[in-house]
């Protein structure tokens, strides 16, 4: 039984001391106030970018390499922000999130050595908004690597906090759903050639 109280302790502690690190509270906060305002984020300083992460590098030496992967991903990642951020600004929209509105707190867990998961929550006409996104640390620095397309309304806090990451689990869910999806009509319909 202690055993499990350690292990249910440790959980807990990770998940009390990744909401306390403020770089992550200050991109919460910045994110939630760029989103009020309806702003796009093409230059704001918590996105992904390439030339943050390598400054003055060439990357044509990174050609036919295991880094060139890594880069391609990233650039996927650059790339996709600003298509899924304006899917959550018009999302917000139409929940009345507004420069009424205020930041409440974020949300955050560890989920690697580099990664974090985050949901920030907004308080607008008496009611809490979520919304969530992946993080990536870099050196001293974190930048946003992902947005979930998904803005949930709430009465409470208290339902936030029974499950802080359900946007997170549910778009994953549907993700896994469509290649489940896809799976199934390449076994049907068989190789094309």
């Amino acid at each position: 039984m202690k055993r499990i109280y350690l292990i249910f302790l440790l959980i807990i502690a990770q998940t009390v001391f990744s909401q306390k690190d403020n770089r992550i509270e200050n991109i919460g906060e910045a994110t939630s106030q760029l989103l009020i305002k309806g702003d796009d984020i093409d230059n704001f300083k918590y996105a992904i970018k390439i030339q943050s992460l390598y400054p003055n590098e060439d990357f044509s030496k990174f050609k036919d390499s295991p880094a060139e992967v890594i880069l391609n991903m990233l650039h996927g990642a650059e790339l996709e922000l600003p298509k899924a951020w304006n899917e959550v600004v018009k999302e917000s929209g139409e929940y009345k999130i507004d420069k009424t509105s205020k930041y409440v707190f974020t949300y955050s867990h560890k989920m690697g050595v580099d990664n974090y998961i985050a949901t920030s929550v907004i308080e607008s006409q008496s009611k809490y908004y979520a919304f969530s996104y992946n993080l990536l640390q870099w050196g001293e620095d974190i930048y946003i690597s992902r947005f979930y397309k998904k803005v949930m309304e709430f009465e409470t806090v208290e339902q936030i906090d029974s499950n802080p990451f359900v946007i997170i689990h549910d778009e994953m869910q549907k993700e896994l759903n469509e290649i489940d999806e896809n799976h199934s009509e390449e076994i049907l319909i068989g190789p094309q050639n």
